[in-house]
């Protein structure tokens, strides 16, 4: 045989080895999703589908709050737990807001559950009664996507009482360039950052999204730190005005609607290291400065307090996680994310504040 044929068939057998490495690796990731209650053709990672949300409603991304079954629909929760979209009778239905740090999708994934599921359990354990947590947080909202659902579908759920813990998502919105209101200017960068011809050419791959996310963190680790600059103590003063302007607004809706709330402060462990954990893999660095280290912890303080106002002028309840938790290092895995640990104790928080308040106090008052 000729030596160039021989050539060729090693040339082959080697593209084949590779292909069905990539396939069989590709299979894998899509097999732990599923064990992860994702399923085999979930999407998450596919930023270009994403990008073309970007123009429309702030609830158009997430999951669907809704499920019809037989004949019936049910209210679904971000992970997947299940609710009649008829309250039963004696039951109390909370439903908790926020972003990835009430989601808790860390903690659901390790097997500690969500701090909403958690919470549920202990009301019922320690009231004896019929309550029913809903978490309809969803990792990167804030509270212009807490705002809307609440708006269009949570004040139709025959709710009790509302739970939101919004901070460093809003807070994050400052930093990015041209600021805009409705915060399209971040979302917008967001879900469409750095999307090239590649990422439409493989976006179907859920290999190619997660090497492109580990990639991402490897650039940002030979590259050193993030790009910061100094804005002073105090946020963005337009960044700060939005805020609060959700925050009553949110209060204002509910209450409206005679459902009860409680806003909660946001919790985080300082340090740059744990900082840096945090931000180290998002694809939006390249669009963003960061403020000083310090300067950040005043800005997430500064916001925390913006919370406490709203509630202390609303007459709206408040429980200051960032007091009870916050620089607890155990509890974090990241800057603001919760550990398994964390989630125990933020459900344990809510619970010791909650409990008896609902023995002595009537809902929504």
């Amino acid at each position: 045989m000729p030596p160039s044929n021989a050539a060729n068939k090693r040339i082959i057998l080697v593209a084949v080895s590779v292909l069905a490495t990539l396939l069989l690796l590709e299979i894998g990731i899509r097999v732990s999703d599923v064990a992860r209650d994702r399923g085999f053709f979930w999407g998450g990672r596919n930023l270009v589908a994403r990008a073309e949300d970007k123009h429309l409603a702030f609830r158009t991304f997430g999951w669907k709050p809704y499920r019809k079954e037989n004949g019936r629909t049910y209210l679904v929760s971000t992970h997947g737990d299940r609710y009649p979209l008829a309250k039963p009778e004696g039951t109390t239905r909370i439903v908790a807001f926020g972003g990835s740090t009430t989601e808790n999708h860390f903690s659901a994934r390790q097997g500690g559950g969500h701090y909403p599921q958690r919470l549920e359990s202990l009301l019922n354990e320690r009231l004896g009664g019929e309550f029913e947590v809903i978490n309809v947080a969803y990792s990167a909202y804030a509270t212009p996507h807490s705002l809307i659902l609440l708006a269009l579908d949570v004040i139709s759920w025959d709710v009790d009482i509302v739970m939101l813990s919004h901070n460093y998502n809003d807070l994050n919105a400052a930093y990015f360039p041209n600021f805009t209101f409705d915060y399209q200017h971040k979302y917008g960068a967001f879900y469409a950052s750095n999307l090239g011809p590649s990422d439409i050419l493989f976006q179907h791959s859920q290999l190619y999204w997660l090497g492109r996310k580990r990639s991402a963190v490897a650039l940002t680790n030979l590259n050193g730190a993030v790009r910061r600059r100094r804005y002073g103590q105090e946020p963005p003063p337009a960044a700060s005005a939005v805020f609060q302007r959700n925050l009553q607004s949110f209060v204002t809706l509910a209450q409206a609607n005679g459902i009860g709330v409680l806003l909660a402060t946001q919790a985080l462990e300082p340090s740059e290291k744990y900082f840096q954990l945090h931000v180290r893999s998002k694809l939006y660095n390249k669009a963003i400065y960061y403020p000083l280290h310090d300067e950040f912890l005043q800005h997430h303080d500064t916001f925390n307090l913006i919370i406490r106002q709203v509630a202390a002028e609303s007459g709206a309840w408040l429980l200051d996680n960032d007091r009870l938790l916050g620089g607890k290092t155990e509890y974090f895995i990241d800057f603001v994310h919760y550990s398994v640990e964390g989630v125990a104790a933020l459900a344990q928080s809510y619970a010791d504040f909650l409990a008896p308040r609902l023995a002595t106090q009537a809902v929504g008052e």
